[in-house]
């Protein structure tokens, strides 16, 4: 019920913002294993009938705790910088890397954009 919902959701959004008749559902073939999806429209051209969202398939398991925090290439201070994030916004923490990088940092998905890359583990409040 939870993919069908999502899906009617995005078809709407879609719809409404302008983005046509083909949706992400049309992309996939096999969804057994997606339960739910992070949608987001982040802009919208009145003028040329389109929008632009971001999608992903993974859950958030965290949040960014403080602003300016920011989002880097490698796991060291002195990585080129990615994205600035801020308090309350929305990670993945990709359990898999970690380790890989120090036991300081975590390589996390920032939902709002679909960006991967490390951020210091002190500026994330995890999710049990």
């Amino acid at each position: 019920m939870k993919k069908v919902l999502c899906m009617l959701i995005m078809t709407i959004a879609i719809g409404i913002m302008g983005g046509g008749t083909r949706t992400y559902a049309d992309e996939i073939k096999d969804n057994s294993e997606i339960e739910e999806q992070y949608f987001e429209i982040l802009a919208y051209d009145a003028e040329n009938n389109r929008s632009l969202a971001v999608l992903s398939t993974h859950n958030a398991n965290a949040e960014v705790a403080g602003n300016g925090v920011r989002l880097r290439n490698n796991p060291n201070t002195n990585s080129k910088i990615l994205e600035l994030m801020y308090s309350g916004e929305l990670v993945w923490i990709d359990w898999s890397k970690y380790g890989k990088g120090g036991l300081e940092w975590f390589y996390v998905q920032r939902l709002k954009t679909g960006t991967y890359g490390w951020v210091n583990k002190e500026y994330i409040a995890q999710w049990d």
